[in-house]
């Protein structure tokens, strides 16, 4: 037990791993959007959803569960020339400071 004690304070002090999401099965639209905004084209692991503040996203016809999830620091979202007539329940849920 005295080992696992010293052990704890240098694990504490590790610095945190990014954390990689997979946005390949989000709508298409939104995909390429977040990964304009990201500046990257690997789908299957993206880093730093939470820091994307503004995202453009044109042409959009659906959206699905899911599109926003992760983007806690959208601040700006612009939805333009698209033919949008449902939004699903919940598409907009983790977007908290965004101007919904």
């Amino acid at each position: 037990m005295r080992l696992l004690l010293a052990i704890l304070p240098a694990v504490a002090m590790l610095p945190a791993q990014a954390q990689t999401v997979d946005i390949c099965d989000r709508t298409v639209q939104v995909r390429n959007a977040i990964l304009e905004a990201l500046e990257t084209d690997d789908c299957a692991a993206v880093e730093g959803l939470a820091s994307i503040e503004s995202l453009s996203i044109d042409g959009l016809a659906n959206l699905q569960a899911g599109d926003f999830d992760g983007m806690t620091g959208l601040k700006d979202l612009i939805m333009s020339h698209g033919s949008l007539l449902r939004l699903p329940a919940g598409v907009f849920d983790d977007l908290t400071d965004c101007c919904i």
